[in-house]
């Protein structure tokens, strides 16, 4: 669902390239192929896949959890937020921390 809200905002911006990072390596390799998934989430994979034509490039990586603390957590608060949010040049005040260790 992640990878569907992403893109969907990716394309309400109008951006031309598009670099789509997340841990779970399941979900990215049916992004990356070409053929159809049968997986229970496939429908969403179909979804994003139907509007990839818009970008100019799109990239689609696979970052081990233990890699990635701030995207992590990231996905971990958002389950608890029932709204939209976006922050466009300041990090969220739970999560701040979390970035600050993320680049050490």
């Amino acid at each position: 669902m992640a990878a569907v809200r992403a893109i969907s905002f990716a394309l309400e911006l109008h951006l031309p390239s598009v670099i789509v990072e997340g841990d779970s390596e399941l979900i990215f390799s049916a992004l990356r192929s070409e053929e159809e998934s049968f997986a229970s989430f496939g429908h969403l994979i179909s979804s994003v896949k139907q509007s990839l034509e818009v970008f100019s490039c799109i990239s689609f990586l696979h970052t081990r959890r233990s890699s990635n603390s701030l995207a992590h957590r990231l996905a971990q608060y958002a389950r608890h937020i029932d709204a939209l949010t976006v922050w466009m040049e300041d990090v969220s005040p739970q999560l701040y921390h979390v970035l600050i260790t993320d680049f050490d």
